[in-house]
């Protein structure tokens, strides 16, 4: 029996990207995509868009929709001994079509641009242009092509403001599945590296092969029998897919490779009743978390959280709210560092204090006020002698 994989794997890089959302303010974190047309724990990724790094969820883009916001900027001061300082040490402005697309994301330091990130996106608001520019001198830019399907069919990558052509890659699909990758380095005619992809005729995934200088490196079996356990491997590398259900309706998905020196690691993902992701555990070879986390979720509130690195424990969390939902504390524990966070909110139901403690002293408190729309106006840091070190100011444009 054989089964389906994933086809795309996601690898989150943190950004400079900073938005406000709702009420609160988060940090939204882009993240760049490697697209690869298997599932695998193997090097070897034959795809990345740095651009992907700064596409927003749809979740985010409604809300910017919604909102009809335009344009915002964040402006942070410092504090000396209590006094605001006059210059503005860091600002953050960014730019969003009327689909909610990020197209500018520029940060500035001491009122000089350092970093300026900037995007096209086509009528079907796929991306076609990314550039990266420092201190004015463009870094990296990069170019997206697509077919009438919408389908990825070409990758150009320039560097530095003479935009030498660094790699590239062609792509060809057929009933809009991938069936080639091409790469190339540096305009050169002959491609460096090929990715064949094989298909059953109802379209799953049936063998990835990956070429270097036209060798054969490695190639990628998708069948398993009906227990999902490996078979004669030979020179493949065999990834597994299925899903386990348990008696009070949530239920497990497998994803496992095994090597073709017959070491296994897998992930398993735990969804509850709800179909809501409860639990992500990524296991090595010999049976040990690797990395991950687990929650508890009540009402829609996560009220437990844990995360897991490098085969060790990073922290836990643990929420706790009142009856209308709103976050009251957060405890967070860390090695040997315990931290808690008390949330108050004014007569509208707005978040309007924050106060952080370590291992039982207080370490600041953060203050906010509001725009009459809901949105945060300001945060002001004061520290745990009730003396002001930094405020953060925030202002919005909309169409």
């Amino acid at each position: 029996m054989r089964r389906k994989v994933s086809v795309i794997v996601l690898a989150f890089l943190a950004s400079i990207l900073f938005l406000n959302a709702q009420e609160e303010n988060y940090y939204f974190y882009g993240y760049g995509y490697y697209n690869k047309g298997i599932y695998s724990y193997e090097k070897g990724l034959d795809f990345y868009f740095r651009g992907g790094g700064y596409i927003l969820s749809q979740t985010h883009k409604d809300y910017l929709v919604k909102n009809k916001t335009k344009s915002q900027e964040t402006k942070v001061y410092n504090y000396k001994k209590g006094i605001k300082k006059d210059l503005c040490h860091w600002s953050y402005y960014q730019e969003f079509d009327v689909n909610g697309n990020l197209i500018l994301n520029r940060s500035s330091k001491n009122e000089k641009v350092r970093r300026e990130i900037s995007l096209k996106f086509n009528e079907d608001q796929k991306p076609v242009l990314f550039s990266l520019s420092k201190k004015g001198e463009l870094q990296v830019e990069e170019q997206l092509t697509y077919d009438s399907q919408g389908n990825e069919t070409g990758y150009m990558q320039y560097k530095d403001e003479e935009k030498k052509l660094v790699k590239s890659w062609l792509a060809e699909y057929n009933n809009n599945k991938i069936v080639k990758r091409q790469f190339f380095k540096k305009g050169n005619e002959n491609p460096t590296n090929l990715w064949i992809y094989e298909y059953y005729s109802d379209g799953a995934n049936k063998q990835t092969s990956y070429f270097k200088k036209g060798k054969l490196q490695r190639v990628w079996s998708f069948e398993c029998d009906s227990e999902g356990k490996e078979t004669n491997l030979k020179d493949t590398f065999q990834l597994c897919e299925y899903k386990e259900y348990h008696n009070d309706g949530s239920y497990t998905e497998v994803f496992r490779t095994t090597s073709k020196k017959g070491k296994i690691q897998k992930t398993l993902k735990t969804y509850d009743k709800d179909s809501s992701l409860v639990k992500s555990l990524t296991y090595n070879s010999k049976d040990q978390i690797r990395y991950g986390f687990e929650q508890k979720i009540e009402n829609g509130k996560t009220i437990y959280y844990a995360n897991y690195w490098g085969g060790k424990l990073r922290y836990i969390k643990n929420n706790s709210y009142n009856e209308d939902g709103k976050l009251l504390k957060t405890v967070e524990e860390r090695k040997k560092n315990k931290r808690e966070y008390l949330y108050t909110y004014n007569d509208e139901g707005k978040n309007s204090m924050i106060k952080e403690s370590k291992n039982g002293k207080l370490v600041n408190t953060k203050i906010k006020e509001h725009y009459e729309n809901g949105k945060t106006k300001s945060i002001l840091v004061k520290n745990k002698k009730d003396l002001p070190v930094k405020l953060y100011e925030y202002f919005y444009n909309n169409y």
